[in-house]
């Protein structure tokens, strides 16, 4: 699978970071409206 050659894959490791911290900041976003609402 593509996830699991991106894991692998050493040279592709900080796209994943970024990718995955860009999720924790998206769902910390809707987590923070719904609270607010």
């Amino acid at each position: 699978m593509k996830i699991w050659y991106l894991f692998n894959n050493q040279s592709s490791y900080k796209h994943v970071l970024l990718f995955s911290i860009l999720i924790i900041d998206f769902f910390k976003v809707v987590w923070l409206e719904n609270n607010h609402a």
